[in-house]
């Protein structure tokens, strides 16, 4: 909506429930952690952060979501109930197993670690296509299949800021809003909620009132306060769409290990959260709402993965071209045929016939054998 100065007000929020973890979830995420690879792994962050300290003081874990899952059931419970409550759940515990493993060395450097959740099992989490994207989904966790067709360029923006109340110097951290650009919101009053007691001299007796304050100073960022940015444009993989369907396309923006994983052209699974978003405005159009991913994984796919979707329409493709050329008694009159039945608007001219044939056979897009065969064949025996 438009405000009275003709400024965007920032959209609706979705609002992070507070965790509500039992005490032996709590514990089993924390053993989680601090036994078998997941420790492994904090171990070897923060020798190599020992050894020689980046700039940037922070650190992304990667958890898998089946393994997680397995050791931890109560884990799935917080994922149902919201996929920010497990997140909330899982950096908490790993800030305390991290801190755990580092004492151990107390003159190791701080390190300021960060899970990231992947491969999150679910068919109800799954979208076969972008269009299928709502507004309902905001806040979700989805997971879609699609070819990148634009990767914008690479900055380093702050995702998080650290503020003060000036009234109870309660100190806290706020996540840059993906509503709002990526932009910070200043919180409507002071989240720490301390209590403070007087006397209250017209009841003559002790009163106790929490800080409402609205005034907050921002600290200096911190290093681990930067992170790489990328935002991306995916669209739906044509083969796994239906007969109808037209393509659609949305936007992915990636943190972190993310950025550069996939150029253009590349096919993409991502998993992520749905936020909504202002379009840009320009005078006279109308102001518009889009749907857009913030990724939590990107993994590309090898060619052969997208085509697994069509894999009865391959083994159908592949049954029609054995059977065509075993029934045809010459390879020459096969082909001869081919060319014949090839743009009828060429009629009488048979190489520009047969150079388009063999533009649109092109070469094998992967390494496999069958991909090699079938190009190698088809070539030698139009050619």
């Amino acid at each position: 909506m438009m405000g009275e100065e003709g400024l965007l007000v920032p959209l609706r929020q979705v609002e992070p429930l507070a965790p509500d973890v039992s005490d032996e979830v709590s514990a089993e995420l924390v053993q989680f952690f601090t036994s078998g690879e997941p420790a492994q792994h904090i171990t070897d962050l923060l020798a190599r952060h020992e050894k020689g300290p980046s700039r940037c003081a922070k650190a992304e874990l990667v958890v898998e979501a089946l393994d997680l899952f397995e050791q931890v059931p109560g884990s799935y419970r917080l994922l149902r109930r919201g996929f920010a409550n497990l997140v909330s759940a899982l950096n908490g515990a790993l800030a305390e197993a991290g801190k755990a493993l580092a004492a151990e060395n107390p003159s190791n450097p701080a390190l300021t670690l960060r899970s990231r959740l992947v491969h999150v099992p679910g068919r109800e989490f799954a979208r076969q296509s972008v269009s299928q994207l709502r507004v309902a989904d905001e806040g979700q966790l989805v997971r879609i299949l699609g070819t990148v067709t634009r990767a914008g360029p690479v900055k380093v923006v702050q995702e998080w800021r650290n503020f003060r109340c000036e009234q109870c110097g309660h100190s806290f951290g706020c996540r840059a809003s993906p509503a709002c650009g990526y932009d910070f919101e200043i919180p409507k009053e002071c989240p720490g909620a301390q209590k403070k007691t007087k006397w209250d001299a017209k009841a003559k007796r002790p009163k106790t009132s929490r800080c409402h304050s609205k005034l907050f100073a921002a600290l200096p960022a911190s290093e681990d306060c930067m992170s790489d940015f990328q935002e991306i444009r995916v669209q739906d993989d044509m083969q796994a769409l239906d007969v109808g369907v037209v393509p659609q396309s949305c936007a992915v923006t990636v943190f972190g290990d993310m950025v550069g994983v996939a150029q253009p052209g590349d096919s993409v699974t991502v998993e992520g959260i749905v936020y909504q978003r202002w379009r840009p405005t320009f005078p006279g159009k109308r102001i518009e709402v889009e749907l857009f991913i913030e990724a939590v994984n990107v993994e590309r796919l090898a060619r052969d993965s997208s085509e697994g979707i069509v894999t009865s329409k391959s083994h159908e493709t592949q049954e029609v071209f054995h059977r065509y050329w075993t029934d045809t008694p010459d390879e020459w009159c096969g082909r001869a045929a081919l060319v014949a039945a090839a743009a009828p608007w060429l009629s009488g001219l048979p190489v520009p016939k047969l150079a388009l044939l063999l533009t649109l056979i092109g070469g094998a897009a992967t390494r496999t054998a069958a991909d090699l065969y079938f190009s190698l064949l088809s070539f030698s025996l139009l050619s």
